[in-house]
């Protein structure tokens, strides 16, 4: 598992490839997008959209009840991973570094 680690269109378009690519596997195509007003707005972005006939749709600039579902989930993901790096640094202070977050997160996710 590779995980983005900027907001950058080039990062965020190959993560999109990955994420259709899982979809495939299991059978499902793409349609459409929904996102916010940053990197999903740029020209790269919606190239990438226009070129494989996929629709863009946003939200309205810090509107975070436009998509509550994914808020929740992030929001559960990122305290689930904040709890384990404070277990790790209570139980292996000499150990554990902020560098840790990715995987926490990852593991999280999947928890």
């Amino acid at each position: 598992m590779q995980h983005q680690v900027s907001l950058n269109a080039g990062e965020t378009i190959m993560a999109k490839w990955k994420f259709e690519c899982i979809a495939a596997l299991y059978g499902v195509s793409i349609q459409s997008y929904h996102g916010d007003n940053g990197v999903f707005k740029s020209a790269e972005f919606q190239e990438e959209v226009t070129l494989h006939e996929q629709t863009m749709s946003f939200n309205g600039t810090g509107a975070h009840h436009q998509n509550g579902i994914a808020e929740r989930a992030i929001q559960q993901t990122t305290l689930w991973a904040r709890a384990m790096l404070l277990h790790a640094l209570i139980m292996w202070p000499n150990q554990t570094k902020i560098d840790l977050w990715p995987f926490a997160v990852s593991h999280a996710a999947y928890f």
